[in-house]
């Protein structure tokens, strides 16, 4: 049987397990060849400096925690960049993320990465969920909506300041769809444009936003996500349910069998999970409910139902029992969420004061480092907490612990 050659596209948010599942195709040999991240920024520098392009590889992975690679992330776009040329334009990125009309680039740019693949095109995109339909009509091919509980998915955003600058960019995006202008005018914020990503992205990180903002900014992306791209896809993998659900994962090896998908081997699926106590979910459930009345204002009943159901329907189960680790995992959580707060606070000063301004940089700069470093420590505590949980040890003395609580 011919294999099939149309692009395969697979769209999600960031720390979605998207790395992972890009690896998966890349070890399925030549049969595939494998875009990450198609529309990053930093495939702008492909034409001037495209060694600098390999270079975000080993160090990159590490403070990402992304799965180890056995090829730089960018090296598909480098063994072709000579067809690539200087089709890479700013507005590819994020002015063009709900409405690509206003880059007549972003095409000419796509079209050139399926045409000059050396295999069946995979492009594995983190920037292309407000695009779905655009690139589902133009290019055809197979469209994959990967998705995970927004919860572990913000914490996850929290091992650097990189995820929530990029949010800021998305939701700076020209033309954007109803609820993206409400959460805007929620939050007061201004439109920033400018011809270079560095100095747009020097703006946006001098914005200060406490948590709450940050993660109503996150989940009014990851919810418009699910409710824009999980039905116009043709099939969706949820990564949380794919790494303990031995009937799921089977069921979707035979999905991609049933659209000509071969060889792509997702068994060894293990994406952390935390479990979140009454404190976790008063922080995240009160945000959320004023999120779900921003859509309100935009979306019928019916749709924000259907997407509550999906929510509701893959959201972990999880281990109930209030445990010491799971306190102490809460409790790092927490406290990376205030220093989080008073970093925002610190920024803030910093920009509405002249008098000092050397002092108040200063300030505001270690603050955020403290703020990340306490965030990547609470991330660490997530993982390591999933990890004790999947051990052997844990489950053999299960009955133990329940003997002694009793």
């Amino acid at each position: 049987m011919q294999e099939s050659q149309e692009p395969i596209f697979i769209h999600s948010l960031f720390r979605s397990g998207s790395t992972w599942i890009f690896d998966r195709f890349r070890r399925a040999g030549t049969n595939y060849w494998c875009y990450q991240e198609p529309f990053n920024e930093i495939l702008s520098q492909l034409k001037d400096s495209p060694e600098t392009v390999l270079e975000i590889h080993e160090s990159t992975s590490s403070v990402l925690r992304h799965t180890k690679l056995d090829k730089p992330y960018f090296y598909e776009f480098h063994a072709i960049r000579e067809h690539i040329g200087d089709s890479f334009q700013k507005c590819i990125s994020y002015d063009s993320f709900f409405d690509t009309t206003i880059c007549s680039q972003f095409d000419e740019y796509t079209d050139i990465l399926i045409c000059h693949a050396k295999g069946r095109p995979v492009l594995q995109c983190c920037r292309s969920f407000g695009r779905l339909p655009h690139l589902k009509r133009k290019f055809g091919g197979v469209h994959i909506y990967l998705w995970r509980n927004p919860w572990d998915q913000w914490w996850s955003y929290q091992v650097n300041g990189y995820f929530d600058t990029v949010n800021l960019a998305i939701i700076n995006a020209i033309n954007p769809p109803p609820i993206i202008a409400l959460l805007r005018s929620e939050l007061c914020l201004e439109e920033v444009r400018n011809s270079r990503f560095d100095q747009e992205f020097q703006c946006f990180q001098q914005v200060a936003l406490d948590a709450k903002s940050r993660y109503l900014i996150f989940y009014v992306l990851w919810f418009y996500s699910l409710i824009e791209n999980k039905q116009l896809s043709d099939f969706d993998i949820n990564i949380d349910r794919l790494s303990v659900d031995p009937d799921y994962l089977q069921s979707i090896s035979d999905v991609l069998l049933g659209f000509g998908i071969h060889g792509v081997d997702l068994s060894d699926c293990h994406i952390p999970m935390a479990v979140y106590t009454e404190e976790d979910r008063a922080f995240f459930e009160p945000i959320e409910d004023l999120a779900h009345q921003l859509f309100a204002r935009v979306y019928d009943s019916g749709t924000l139902s259907q997407a509550l159901h999906w929510q509701h329907e893959y959201r972990p189960k999880g281990i109930v029992e209030e445990g010491k680790l799971i306190r102490d995992a809460s409790k790092a959580r927490m406290v990376a969420l205030r220093f989080a707060d008073t970093a925002s606070q610190v920024n803030k000063r910093a920009n509405h004061q002249e008098a000092g301004a050397v002092y108040n940089l200063t300030s505001c700069r270690e603050a955020l480092l403290r703020a990340e470093q306490v965030s990547s420590f609470a991330v660490d505590c997530n993982d390591e907490l999933y990890r004790v949980y999947q051990s052997n040890s844990w489950k053999i003395t299960k009955p133990l612990r329940w003997i002694n609580r009793k």
